[in-house]
């Protein structure tokens, strides 16, 4: 341990001095050792090996190489005299431990070293502690390859490629440091060899297969869309997975002929589909990093696109993260280039690398795959942060895909955070086409139909996370154990052939309902759908004002006794259905303040008598509503007072009554009529239309609003019920008046 303490002293500063004594003492001739760490140059470590091996033909010899992974970043950092200082280091190491072997510079920071079999184990892990011991400002790994040479190979060239190529095979595996040439490194090699060798002839003869994977929205549970994934049947091997010749075909930039082929074989799926008259579905297609350096990317697709006369949305472009590593400014371009001919740009493996969030603020892409590590680790920290990159994609207007659905209550999860798609096992497996139809049928995962794929990503926006939908200048609400806001009750309804359903509740839409005298989501859409019942034309009525509106609107209506503000904003429709996001608030319910609660059954009780109530300005022939029954008018927000009375006269005011109504609510002359009124008061019975096409009796009222700034008036609206009126209109007859 002595011994080693002092060699680390001295490294790096003083060991090249040290080396270059021993060598001028030792006499070493220069042709034979290298002049800067004494060990033998490549020649005559070739020789001299070859020599031993064939002295010894019955012995079992090993060739094992070392590497100083990114020792280049280490030179360029540090200088070159730093470097030459750790290349003399490392060498001293492996002297010391392979004492009677031969030592050999390979290139640069690599070296070989020849011994018998034997010695490898044990010298190999100490060399790998000492070098990691020794004090860098930078971390670098040191990796080893290992061959043991048959007994009687005196092939040493051979013998160090293979060792070489056994450690470039772990350069990735940060927990591996070195690995033997065995066997299954052989096979591997071989099907490198045989990749490289017959990927035309894969292409030409088809055995280059697209295999299909369904992706459903999480709503409706349609089959909107497959993804292409490409698989090699090799006469020899069988089926390759793309992980055994992607990379291949990527070290030898090779992989953009691949990547052609299969959006090829896309393009004449869709075509031969769409010539047969079958529904199809759009098809996503990876695209490899070097695909946009080897070729014109966008150029060739949009060829195969206009061959095979496949509309443009039918085609999304998948790329990873990796591709933005090369010029931003050409990415950039080249995704441009995508969208404006029609195509969409998905992110694939969201979440695994380390410019994840740079890639929602720098580039214009369509739809975020989120990773399938956050599923298979379903845990409350996964879900959380699933959660939170959802609300963030949808907050900028991006849409989300989850991949890795195994079982049905990721799916379900994914349904309540608004993830609007999902995509694995549980959905499907990777097949060729037809087997994937049939599984989809088996399984009944409808395919979407294409003129509602609109309507469908319309309803994929809603952020179902967030309260900012229907309360945009609302404070942030609190966060249950989900990490994001569980407390505004959320819904999407459609009304479809004049019958409302529910697409989507969440917990708190569902426990909003249950406080309301125990009601379910059934019993609410019953409700809604019974045209006895008070609630159906008075949600028919609200829904229209949203359709015509297109912003948010609010009502307050009373369920089961239950003063309830209903908040609401048309999101899409087709030519049979439409659909809303809706929010439904309890003023009753026990959780709000003692305040809001006493003000709440305050207001309650006297919305109960009323049907209609508003604020009049007659000076600025102005009115606004702070309540209705029922949708009486299309806005409660504020109206000219002579436009309101015209529209609620004409639209309910019984014919009879008409000349009445338009003396009563006559701006012009109300606070004259005030002034000559006894009580203060100005008051008048009329019949008004009701849901079915009957009328109703009705007291209109006016009274000042005391401490108003300027001349107000409170407008209500009641039902009278046919004993007053009777009586009423006794007495008016005996006193002949007409009101």
């Amino acid at each position: 341990m002595e011994g080693n303490e002092s060699r680390q002293q001295e490294r790096p500063a003083e060991a090249e001095r040290r080396h270059l004594v021993d060598r001028r003492a030792a006499g070493r001739p220069l042709q034979i050792y290298d002049g800067l760490t004494g060990t033998m140059k490549m020649h005559a470590f070739r020789e001299q090996g070859e020599w031993i091996a064939r002295r010894n033909p019955e012995r079992n010899y090993a060739v094992v190489y070392f590497n100083i992974l990114d020792f280049k970043s280490f030179n360029e950092r540090y200088s070159f005299d730093r470097g030459n200082s750790l290349i003399i280091a490392l060498s001293d190491i492996i002297r010391d431990y392979f004492p009677r072997a031969l030592v050999g510079r390979y290139f640069g920071d690599q070296f070989v070293v020849f011994c018998g079999k034997e010695e490898v184990y044990p010298a190999v892990g100490r060399i790998h502690d000492e070098f990691s011991e020794i004090q860098l400002n930078m971390k670098l790994e040191l990796k080893s390859g290992i061959y043991v040479l048959p007994s009687g190979d005196v092939d040493i060239n051979t013998a160090c490629d293979r060792a070489k190529t056994a450690a470039e095979s772990i350069r990735r595996q940060r927990w591996l440091s070195y690995r033997y040439y065995d066997e299954e490194l052989n096979q591997q090699l071989l099907r490198k060899r045989t990749v490289v060798e017959n990927i035309y002839t894969a292409i030409s003869e088809g055995q280059i297969e697209a295999y299909y994977q369904p992706v459903i929205r999480t709503l409706s549970g349609e089959t909107c869309g497959l993804e292409a994934l490409v698989r090699w049947r090799d006469p020899e091997f069988g089926l390759l997975s793309p992980a055994e010749f992607v990379p291949v075909l990527e070290e030898y930039q090779l992989i953009h002929k691949l990547d052609l082929h299969v959006v090829e074989l896309v393009c004449r799926q869709l075509s031969e589909l769409r010539k047969a008259g079958e529904q199809t579905v759009p098809v996503s297609f990876n695209l490899s990093r070097l695909d946009f350096q080897l070729c014109d990317i966008f150029d060739e697709i949009e060829t195969l696109a206009r061959f095979y006369r496949v509309p443009r949305e039918m085609l999304h472009v998948e790329i990873t993260e990796s591709i933005l590593a090369g010029d931003p400014q050409k990415i950039k371009a080249d995704i441009r280039r995508f969208h404006d001919a029609g195509y969409q740009i998905w992110m694939d493996d969201f979440g695994s690398g380390y410019s994840s969030l740079n890639v929602l603020k720098d580039y214009d892409v369509d739809l975020l795959k989120i990773d399938m590590l956050f599923l298979r680790d379903f845990s409350e920290k996964s879900r959380k942060i699933i959660a939170s990159i959802v609300d963030m994609a949808k907050k900028v207007g991006v849409r989300t895909l989850a991949e890795g659905v195994e079982t049905r209550e990721q799916l379900m999860f994914l349904r309540e955070i608004g993830c609007e798609k999902g995509q694995g096992y549980y959905i499907g497996r990777p097949q060729p086409y037809q087997e994937t139809m049939e599984q989809l049928r088996a399984h009944e995962f409808r395919l979407e139909k294409r003129e509602n794929s609109r309507y469908a990503d319309a309803l994929g926006y809603v952020n179902l996370l967030s309260a900012d939908e229907l309360y945009p200048s609302r404070e942030p609400q609190c966060t249950g154990k989900q990490g994001y806001d569980a407390t505004t009750p959320i819904a999407i309804i459609e009304l479809c052939d004049d019958r409302i359903s529910a697409v989507f509740c969440n917990h708190a839409f569902e426990e909003t309902l249950c406080a309301i005298d125990k009601l379910r989501k059934r019993q609410i859409m019953d409700a809604l759908n019974e045209p006895d019942a008070e609630l159906y034309h008075e949600s028919r009525s609200y829904l229209k004002v949203l359709r015509a509106k297109r912003q948010v609107e609010s009502i307050d209506v009373m369920l089961r006794g239950n003063l309830c503000s209903i908040r609401g904003r048309y999101l899409s429709e087709t030519a049979d259905r439409q659909a809303f996001l809706i929010s439904i608030y309890n003023f009753s319910n026990g959780r709000v303040s003692d305040r809001k609660l006493r003000m709440a059954e305050t207001m309650q009780s006297i919305y109960e008598m009323y049907e209609l109530a508003g604020v009049i300005f007659p000076a600025r022939n102005r009115c606004f509503f702070i309540y209705q029954s029922r949708e009486y008018v299309r806005d409660m927000h504020s109206h000219s007072t002579l436009e309101m009375r015209e529209y609620f006269g004409k639209k309910y005011i019984h014919p009879a009554d008409l000349e009445q109504y338009w003396a009563f609510l006559e701006p012009g002359t109300m606070e004259s009529r005030l002034q000559l009124s006894e009580e203060g008061v100005l008051d008048c019975f009329l019949r008004a239309g009701q849901p079915g096409g009957r009328y109703r009796w009705m007291q209109f009222c006016l009274k000042p609003i005391v401490k108003a700034a300027g001349f107000q008036l409170l407008l209500t609206v009641k039902c009278v019920t046919n004993r007053v009126i009777i009586g009423l209109l006794e007495k008016n007859r005996e006193n002949g008046n007409d009101c």
